[in-house]
């Protein structure tokens, strides 16, 4: 009978064992997967992103922040002369450029440089700020060969400014207005003076609707100095 007993509590004390054995192995293994799913989650945004900031052409419908009022944002920022980057690209002086972005972006050169084209468009081809005058004149040429009149020519005013997310980074957009009769363009939006490092030069947009020309994606139409190099560029396209 002892021994029947012994027995007994012998084996309910090993199927015990195994009872926690299998909790605690079930409880491992659902942490484990847990975790996976989080890795997956991460990997599917991170993935998600990329193909956003792949397919720039893709128009991404979302709301735009509150506006601000900032101080000291006036048009003396961007004083000066500056020349449309996008009628540099047709240069065969950038082939090696583009040959670099297509390798870049498993595309064929004609298509890089196409893509890229349309990203930096702009329809004119200089542009003069003057601080002092709070003016904004449009041209059709470079300043060494740009007509005498320009296309159009208003006072601006400083308005409001946007930060507007584009992938991982919130870019702040300055908004200029004119009342002038006969401008050309009623709204200029201007991002700040940057890539001194590369080639100094800044983005803007320019229509009659602030909020839709920020949301536009992948327009970006950027203006250098008229002392810019073409191993600037080149640098600045192969970034």
């Amino acid at each position: 009978m002892k021994k029947f007993r012994k027995i007994t509590s012998l084996m309910l004390a090993f199927g015990l064992a195994m009872g926690l054995t299998s909790l605690s192995l079930r409880a491992e293994g659902e942490k484990e997967q847990s975790k996976e799913e989080a890795h997956d989650c991460c990997q599917d945004s991170e993935e998600g992103s990329e193909a956003s900031e792949q397919a720039p052409e893709q128009k991404e419908e979302h709301e735009l922040p509150a506006p601000e009022v900032l101080e000291d944002v006036n048009l003396k920022e961007w004083d000066g002369f500056w020349n449309n980057m996008g009628a540099y690209l047709k240069s065969d002086e950038l082939k090696s450029a583009f040959e670099t972005l297509a390798q870049n972006e498993g595309k064929s050169v004609e298509e890089a440089r196409i893509a890229y084209k349309l990203k930096r468009a702009a329809a004119f081809d200089g542009i003069e700020f003057n601080g002092e005058e709070g003016t904004i004149a449009f041209y059709d040429g470079f300043k060494d060969d740009a007509n005498v009149d320009p296309l159009s020519k208003a006072h601006y005013s400083y308005k409001e400014s946007y930060k507007v997310k584009h992938g991982n980074f919130d870019l702040e957009w300055h908004v200029f207005t004119t009342e002038d009769e006969g401008a050309l363009y009623p709204v200029v939006v201007l991002m700040g003076v940057h890539g001194e490092e590369v080639l100094t030069h800044f983005h803007m947009r320019y229509g009659d609707d602030a909020v839709e020309l920020l949301k536009k994606d992948g327009w970006f139409p950027t203006f250098v100095k008229p002392e810019s190099t073409f191993d600037q560029l080149a640098a600045e396209i192969t970034e």
